[in-house]
């Protein structure tokens, strides 16, 4: 089976979906979900492993609005990366510790 347990945001368990990374230069992993943020200093190589523990809808890359957290609480988009099963959404979105803004138009 593709998912393990692993503690998120707030200690609560949870499973993490492996991923792999599909880009085709190394990955920037961010400390929110946004290219406008700092990059968190890890460099992900492509075809690189990672556990992805929940997604969020966020600024939109190649078409792509998902991004995923990482178990390590850190950000990468979707675009990249291909995960092994279904990632659920962020639940509660206050476990990401983002700011939630309400959409415009």
């Amino acid at each position: 089976m593709a998912a393990s347990p692993a503690a998120a945001g707030g200690g609560a368990l949870q499973a993490t979906v492996r991923g792999q990374v599909v880009s085709t230069s190394p990955l920037n992993v961010r400390t929110v979900p946004s290219t406008d943020s700092q990059p968190g200093g890890t460099l992900l190589r492509p075809g690189a492993s990672v556990n992805i523990t929940c997604k969020v809808r966020a600024q939109v890359i190649g078409g792509n609005q998902i991004w995923y957290r990482l178990q390590s609480g850190e950000w990468v988009t979707a675009r990249y990366v291909r995960n092994s099963a279904a990632v659920p959404f962020c639940w509660p979105p206050s476990a990401t510790g983002l700011r939630m803004v309400p959409s415009v138009g």
